[in-house]
Order: structure tokens, then sequence, then C-alpha cells
């Protein structure tokens, strides 16, 4: 089960980057990170503004604070990517050229192993955390030859106490 979810996985992220496109794509995750980089600037203002509107701890205002200001900020670079991708990335009619098609069928398969490994981290952590478990997720990690691959480079093994 788990290694046909992995393989449902890396198809849904190669045809999402095949039909978005590199550019699309690559210029999200630029976006995602830096929104997620400047939020920490207006959390601060953010923060005092959510202090005086309710009554909250600050800990609580400063999350509010940097989530809303990271939104802001992404949903402002997304507008910019948009435009970007129309400009740069397509034909007159919309259409995403032939090189940032494949490129980007290529980007969503990188993308889509990358999410995979993590997946399949998890599993075999989960899986060596529990060994004698009978639930049905743990029969899946224990049939998963994906995971048989994972299970010697498992980054999640350094914080397994046995």
């Amino acid at each position: 089960m788990i290694d046909f979810v992995v393989v449902l996985i890396v198809l849904a992220f190669v045809m999402v980057g095949y039909l978005r496109g590199i550019l699309h794509e690559a210029l999200s995750v630029l976006a995602l990170t830096v929104a997620y980089l400047a939020s920490a600037a207006l959390a601060g203002p953010l923060a005092a503004v959510a202090l005086r509107l309710r009554d909250m701890s600050p800990g609580m205002a400063y999350t509010m604070g940097r989530i809303l200001g990271g939104v802001l900020i992404f949903g402002s670079l997304l507008v910019a990517v948009r435009l970007a991708d129309k400009r740069i990335g397509r034909t007159k009619r919309g259409v995403v050229v032939p090189w940032n098609r494949h490129f980007g069928a290529l980007a969503g398969l990188l993308f889509g192993l990358g999410v995979s490994f993590c997946i399949l981290c998890l599993a075999d952590a989960l899986y060596k955390a529990y060994p004698d478990a009978e639930a049905r997720w743990a029969k899946a990690a224990r049939g998963s030859r994906f995971r048989t691959w994972v299970e010697s480079i498992n980054p999640a093994d350094r914080l397994l106490i046995t």
C-alpha cells in the first residue's frame, strides 16, 4: 500500500510540474521561502496590533502575526509569479512553452521523489519504533519494498531511542 501511494505521489507531482512548467514551480517555491523568511519582520508589528484587539498571550500574538505576515507576503508574491510565468513561460494564447513544460516535469519528478523519501522515512521510523504493531499501517510498512531501500539511509533513525 505504501509503495502504491509513493508511486501516485511521484506521478501527481510530475503531472503538476508538466502542466504548470518549471518557471511557475520554481518561482512558487522561491516565493514561499521568501515569505517564510520575511514574515519575521512583520510578526512584531502585527503582534502588537493583535494584542491591542484581543486579549491573548504575546507568544500567540507573535505566532498569529508571523502567519498573517507570511500569508500576505506569499499572496502578493504569487501574483508576481503568475505575471512572470505568463510573460516568459507561455505563448500569447497562454499555452506553456515546451522547454518550460519538460523542465517542469523534471522538477515535479525531483520534488515528488523528495516528498516520497520523507514519507518513506516516516514509515520506516514508525515501523522501527513499533516493530510488533499489528495495525494496518504497520503491516503496510512491513511489506513495503520502497521502505527497505530507505531503511539504511533514514535520517530519522537518529531520533529513535532504543
